[in-house]
């Protein structure tokens, strides 16, 4: 039997979600609003889970929002609620409480981690996926305790970090010949490299793992070197994948995710996706993205919310990708894409500015401690590649920036 009387039904309570409804009230939005979340908690937000959270163990984690206040933006909330099943014509929405039929569905299911082919989950070998498990990391990080990270991306380096702030030692096991594959250039990636080394990490690259095995007092990790480490707790930080198992059976196009036009709009014409999980055509770039950052999460979603409240300012969602990360006293930056080739320059006596370049336009940045630089170029990214020449005045050569020593 379908029940429900029409209105939006959000699914997933992270970033994206609750920008979502929130903005769908702000902007006038007045019929029904359903919040689903198959986590229990009240909606946190999840990039503090691997860095200010891991720090100290009477930290609480970082709301995004009470459940009073989705109440007071007369938000349908339906925590440890999981959505199952999606019919495009309605569109109905199948959840483990029953089916619904709505106006509208925006999807935020978000990713989930990829699985270590090696290693099963167990009580000391975890993925960094929800509040819960942050804190079953955070029981294990303490002085002398020794902890491995499989995975040298953001998460596993953030998480590096904040294991050696706490006295615990850590080696980081990653496949690739450098840290960072997918989310700086080679320059940048050397630079963090270094500051890991530098304090006490072991670094293993161009290693993988063939083999865990978890005892009741450690765990015993076999590598393609030959090798064997032994540790109080493994984590996974290999990727994620987005979560789409749930509407496999409907007739939605996946590929990578859920494929929508620029609008964000799904190939069902009353479903949207938005935030990690969702696969669009960017009109910045022309190209199709899949970004698995906080801040274009929190923009499609917000985008979308104005679509369906009648209050879109356009009918595209052009976003510029941006992500950051904290490690130790380095404050990571990137924003827009990569391009074909990079040019580095130091910044002060601890940074490093990289720029994206495709020919003569600049299409990225990242900057390693030179946030007021990395703010012009964001700026003026805002609109599209920019060009090599328009930034040399304005950045390269601003004597308050403190850019030089051009590396490459």
């Amino acid at each position: 039997m379908t029940t429900g009387t029409g209105g939006i039904a959000v699914v997933g309570g992270s970033v994206a979600g609750i920008r979502c409804v929130k903005t769908l009230r702000q902007f006038g939005y007045s019929d029904r609003v359903v919040l689903i979340d198959r986590d229990g908690e009240d909606p946190y937000d999840k990039p503090g889970l691997s860095k200010a959270f891991l720090a100290d163990d009477t930290r609480p984690a970082p709301q995004l929002a009470t459940a009073a206040e989705l109440r007071q933006w007369s938000v349908e909330y339906r925590p440890g609620t999981a959505a199952i099943g999606l019919d495009t014509a309605g569109p109905k929405l199948e959840t483990d409480a029953g089916l619904e039929s709505f106006d509208s569905v925006v999807v935020a299911t978000g990713c989930q981690p990829r699985p270590l082919p090696a290693a099963a989950t167990g009580h000391r070998i975890g993925y960094l996926r929800s509040l819960d498990s942050a804190r079953d990391l955070r029981r294990h990080i303490r002085p002398g305790a020794y902890l491995v990270v499989v995975g040298g991306g953001f998460l596993g380096l953030e998480v590096a970090a904040s294991v050696r702030a706490r006295g615990a030692t850590v080696t980081v096991i990653e496949a690739g010949d450098r840290l960072l594959a997918r989310g700086v250039p080679t320059a940048v990636a050397r630079y963090v490299e270094g500051r890991h080394r530098s304090h006490g990490v072991d670094l293993r690259l161009e290693t993988t793992v063939s083999a865990v095995h978890e005892q009741s007092d450690e765990v015993q990790i076999h590598l393609s070197d030959g090798g064997c480490v032994t540790a109080d707790y493994v984590l996974v930080a290999i990727g994620a994948d987005p979560v789409v198992d749930w509407v496999t059976s409907s007739n939605l196009l996946l590929d990578n995710g859920i494929l929508c036009d620029a609008s964000m709009r799904t190939s069902a014409e009353h479903v949207y996706a938005v935030g990690d999980c969702a696969s669009f055509v960017n009109p910045l770039f022309g190209r199709r993205m899949r970004l698995e950052h906080w801040t274009s999460a929190g923009e499609q979603a917000a985008f979308v919310a104005r679509t369906l409240a009648g209050r879109s300012r356009s009918s595209s969602c052009e976003l510029l990708p941006y992500v950051w990360s904290d490690q130790y006293d380095l404050h990571i930056q990137s924003v827009g894409v990569a391009g074909r080739t990079d040019s580095t320059f130091d910044v002060g006596a601890h940074g490093l500015l990289s720029l994206a370049c495709e020919g003569a336009d600049i299409v990225g940045a990242t900057a390693v401690n030179g946030q007021a630089a990395l703010l012009r170029i964001r700026t003026a990214l805002r609109d599209g590649p920019i060009a090599f020449a328009s930034l040399e005045s304005s950045v390269l050569q601003n004597p308050a920036l403190d850019i030089r020593n051009q590396h490459s």
